[in-house]
């Protein structure tokens, strides 16, 4: 996971836009945002932000067909 990966919270795609280290939570947290308004982002825990790494890797490998476009799905392989 990096910045400016693609991630899945629900039904929204975002982007990863940067990362720091929490001194105080003892963790790393990334702040994501809409890809279509950046300025609009907030800050998750690591293990948040990679499970929905993880889901955004699923969902592109299992029920998209390459038809994402700047961050929209425009079709899917179901219909």
């Amino acid at each position: 996971m990096r910045i400016g990966d693609l991630v899945m919270i629900g039904d929204n795609t975002l982007i990863i836009k940067a990362n720091k280290w929490s001194e105080a939570q003892n963790e790393w947290y990334w702040e994501i945002a809409p890809v279509d308004d950046p300025s609009d982002g907030t800050w998750l825990p690591e293990d948040i932000a990679l499970h929905a790494w993880r889901d955004y890797i699923w969902w592109s490998k299992n029920v998209l067909d390459n038809n994402i476009r700047n961050g929209y799905i425009i079709d899917n392989k179901g219909g």
